[in-house]
């Protein structure tokens, strides 16, 4: 049970980064990423090395009936603010720019979210300049190896590179474990293909009831999840629109 403690915990790729190009300038600081990929988490881990913090989510009743009335008082005296799902709410954007811009002390901010954050940030932006937008993605080999991540000029060079690549025996393992379990840190780390089958079933019913159900208004949900289960059945095959509209 030692080695999931010591992954859940590891220090993830963009973390350094978002402290030093974000939190050190006092720049409000976006992370958006597929549901479930350790947004929360990190966050969280964040929130730990400062002397003072507090995690809201929209989840709950009493955060959201304080934000409704006065959202400034909920970061008085401290160093660092989480505002989970904060997107959810109506007008977070103009709330969140009149906390930001009113403060006598900055305090660093960290707003987490997926599907809707992360559409969001793409339109008519009130908060132009005062955040920086990143990205978590699931585990790969290479963060789980602890190496730190290639420049963009570092990637090119490497992959035009006349040489091969030794995985080494560690990261043989752990691309197994990957192809295997997914690099979403929940199955991942659980690492039991039972439990997998239960998280991919709980993670598409979310996806189409909650995430689609906001970013649209497609009535036929159960019609989305009928195509999700026929669309692993076809794959590597020729995609036929007519024959999925026929069976749908």
């Amino acid at each position: 049970m030692l080695a999931p403690k010591i992954v859940i915990m590891k220090r993830r790729y963009i973390e350094e980064i978002i402290k030093t190009l974000a939190l050190k300038n006092n720049k409000m600081a976006f992370i958006s990423g597929p549901r479930q990929s350790g947004k929360t988490t990190l966050a969280k881990i964040l929130m730990t090395e400062e002397s003072t913090h507090k995690y809201f989510n929209w989840d709950d009743p009493v955060f959201r009936r304080q934000w409704i009335k006065d959202p400034k008082v909920l970061i008085s005296d401290v160093r660092l603010a989480v505002f989970d799902e904060i997107h959810k709410a109506k007008n977070w954007k103009r709330n969140l720019k009149g906390i930001y811009d009113t403060l006598e002390e900055k305090c660093k901010i960290i707003v987490t979210g997926s599907a809707r954050l992360n559409v969001y940030k793409k339109g008519g932006d009130s908060l132009l300049g005062r955040y920086l937008n990143f990205r978590l993605h699931p585990f790969t080999v290479g963060e789980l190896l602890r190496t730190t991540p290639m420049s963009p000029d570092g990637s090119l060079k490497h992959m035009f590179a006349d040489q091969k690549y030794n995985l080494g025996h560690d990261s043989e393992q752990i691309l197994k474990r990957l192809l295997k379990f997914g690099g979403f840190p929940e199955p991942y780390l659980k690492q039991s293909k039972e439990y997998l089958n239960l998280w991919q079933i709980g993670r598409s019913e979310k996806i189409v009831k909650e995430d689609l159900r906001d970013l649209s208004r497609i009535p036929e949900l159960n019609q989305v999840e009928a195509l999700m289960s026929m669309l692993p059945e076809r794959a590597a095959n020729p995609l036929s629109i007519q024959s999925l509209r026929e069976d749908l």
